[in-house]
């Protein structure tokens, strides 16, 4: 598929529409049964992963537009997408390795037997001991965990009675309802934010528009929006704008 261009399906699955994505200079437009613009500069020179110190947490944040790959003292890799924050406190990878995470991270966990590396993201807790897995938590009330290799243990901390062990191409949701809910995705298809590509599967258009903000860091303005039933699918390459 070309990677400018989307494909709008209604909930039925019927081709509604097709738009292409123009870019020039500073402006970034779609144009379809909707009007969508965007302008802004993009500064590409700024500093990545502003870190933030104090007496006992390290936080890493990274604002929209932005994404960057960390390398913890216990030897993990994290590759932190756009608008989204790690903490940990001082100590880590020496008494515990406990993460927080807003907004979504792709982990790759160094092995450590006698201390599990365990996310907080929203309600769930991510346990693993040496795995590569990606968590999801933009949205309120809802956080996807997908495992890429080895397994993990996602528990709901709000049911303490609830969690599910994951194995390779397998995720987990927790939404507004606080269930659990285990099912497969492809791994072919998966984590290709991290090299710089937007991926899209039948998604609705208001989290599309929002992923253009954040992957940007424009803001976008939608004259007449389509109705709801209308879902995007299609990858679209990151591109200076």
């Amino acid at each position: 598929m070309d990677s400018n261009r989307y494909v709008y399906t209604s909930g039925n699955g019927r081709l509604e529409n097709r738009i292409r994505l123009f870019l020039g200079g500073s402006i970034l437009a779609l144009f379809s049964l909707v009007l969508v613009y965007a302008f802004m500069t993009v500064d590409y020179n700024k500093p990545i992963a502003q870190e933030t110190k104090s007496d006992e947490w390290i936080i890493k944040t990274n604002p929209k537009g932005q994404k960057s790959t960390l390398m913890l003292s216990d030897g993990s890799n994290v590759v932190l997408n756009a608008e989204s924050e790690l903490r940990f406190k001082r100590e880590f990878g020496q008494s515990h390795r406990e993460i927080y995470l807003t907004g979504e991270a792709f982990f790759e966990v160094a092995s450590d037997s006698l201390l599990p590396f365990r996310v907080h993201s929203g309600d769930l807790i991510t346990t693993a001991l040496g795995t590569s897995f990606n968590i999801n938590s933009y949205k309120e009330n809802w956080v996807q965990v997908q495992l890429a290799t080895g397994k993990v243990r996602v528990s709901n901390i709000s049911e303490k009675n609830q969690a599910v062990d994951l194995v390779p191409g397998e995720e987990v949701v927790i939404g507004n309802d606080s269930q659990l809910i285990k099912s497969k995705f492809d791994l072919n298809k998966a984590f290709y934010w991290k090299e710089g590509v937007l991926g899209f599967e039948k998604v609705p258009f208001e989290e599309v528009v929002q992923s253009l903000e954040r992957w940007y860091a424009v803001d976008i303005q939608v004259k007449k929006p389509p109705s709801s039933s209308v879902k995007i699918s299609g990858e679209f390459k990151k591109t200076p704008i």
